[in-house]
């Protein structure tokens, strides 16, 4: 995907190094047509001379696979020689073979220490991997302090990670103007997400003057590199005609390249447009095809969509009792509008047993924010006295909550039961 960062397993490139390349040509040349067997044979050793850089390429050869059978417990073998002489290159990846459990068991610990020792050296791919260390242990003062050292080194992962921590503000104050200064060394080396959040703050107008114009051209960069994000935000300028004419076959063309990549949002919009039908032509069943790519990856609004289409019978067989199970997992994501559609199932027992009580339950959850739908019917819940004993006040309260919403018919009910009253 990125055609210049740096490799994120931190994997020698060969070609980039000539003095690594001479060491690997020495051991493999004096060594017989069975590298494997002449390396079992501890041969290489006696060649070598104890030569750092060329065990630690032929680790790369084991862990690679390259000329020889790929072999994680051989390549730490010959990676642990080189890092007993301190090749930071061998030490950094011990650490990420302890930190992927490959060839070793799997022992955060141990990557941590290993990615130390290459980091103390300046070694600008173990700093980035220590960083990210102390990232997952929720440690985010030393990555910081490791993702620094390492970008200021050229480190383009770790220049978009020091950006990052900018645009987030949560270890450092926010600062907008940093995060783009970093976003935009790590974009110069060709980094996609960099060139992707350089777009996105030129879109959303954040610390620079909105300009589609300009975030359609970071977009490019990283959509060509096939980051999804990037697709799919240019297809939504070219559905919308920002800085660029607008072309809706471009924007379907876009929006499909990212959803082909698996990316969910992409997915569960190119369902919506098959789905209604006005900028390509209506294929409800194709709408589901990709509503199911998203559902499946967790994508809330895809789930919810789908209930729906199984709900009504929309180009599929009525089946309640499936919408009921695709509203449960969006509405354990806390979308309002499943929750309030779960409310509706199990209030009237379509698909599942009728059971007030957990309709309200989740009438409830879609109220806490500020569903109005789901107010007013808690409110008929009070007024009727399903599941609850029956209550006018209680009914006036919801019904009153959600006519401050505007709930047409909110106010109706509100209406209804003051003429009672009378």
């Amino acid at each position: 995907m990125f055609h210049t960062a740096p490799n994120p397993d931190g994997v020698k490139d060969l070609n980039a190094n000539p003095s690594g390349r001479h060491s690997l040509r020495v051991s493999t040349n004096l060594v017989s047509d069975d590298l494997e067997d002449d390396l079992n044979g501890n041969s290489l050793d006696d060649v070598a001379k104890g030569d750092s850089i060329a065990q630690y390429n032929v680790g790369q050869m084991y862990e690679k696979g390259e000329d020889i059978p790929q072999s994680y417990t051989k390549a730490m073998h010959w990676y642990m020689k080189a890092a007993r002489q301190r090749n930071a290159s061998a030490q950094n990846s011990i650490g990420i073979l302890y930190r992927d459990g490959k060839g070793v068991p799997q022992d955060s610990s141990e990557a941590k220490e290993w990615f130390f020792r290459a980091a103390d050296q300046g070694h600008a791919v173990a700093q980035f991997n220590l960083g990210m260390m102390y990232q997952q242990g929720n440690d985010l003062s030393k990555a910081m302090e490791w993702f620094i050292k390492a970008a200021q080194q050229g480190h383009a992962m770790a220049q978009f990670s020091v950006g990052a921590m900018f645009y987030v503000g949560e270890v450092v104050p926010r600062d907008l103007s940093q995060a783009m200064e970093w976003y935009k060394r790590a974009a110069a080396q060709g980094y996609s997400i960099a060139q992707f959040s350089i777009g996105a703050m030129f879109d959303g107008g954040e610390d620079v003057s909105q300009n589609y114009s300009t975030a359609a051209e970071w977009y490019f960069k990283a959509a060509n590199q096939g980051y999804a994000n990037a697709q799919f935000n240019l297809g939504v300028l070219y559905h919308h005609g920002r800085g660029v004419p607008q072309d809706i076959p471009k924007a379907v063309e876009w929006y499909r390249k990212a959803a082909d990549l698996g990316l969910s949002q992409a997915q569960h919009f190119l369902g919506l447009l098959y789905h209604v039908g006005d900028v390509v032509p209506q294929d409800k069943l194709k709408a589901m095809e990709w509503y199911l790519k998203a559902a499946e990856q967790g994508d809330a609004n895809a789930q919810f969509d789908l209930g729906v289409m199984y709900d009504d019978g929309d180009s599929v067989a009525l089946n309640h009792h499936k919408a009921a199970e695709w509203y449960l997992k969006a509405a354990q994501q806390g979308y309002s509008e499943a929750q309030h559609a779960l409310g509706e199932t199990y209030r009237h027992g379509k698909g599942v047993p009728q059971d007030y009580q957990t309709a309200m339950e989740w009438y409830l959850r879609a109220t806490e924010q500020g569903h109005a739908d789901a107010q007013v019917n808690i409110g008929m819940m009070y007024q009727h006295g399903h599941g609850v004993l029956q209550d006018n006040q209680q009914a006036f309260e919801w019904y009153s909550k959600a006519a401050a919403q505007g709930s047409a018919i909110a106010q109706r009910k509100l209406e209804a039961l003051a003429q009672r009253e009378q």
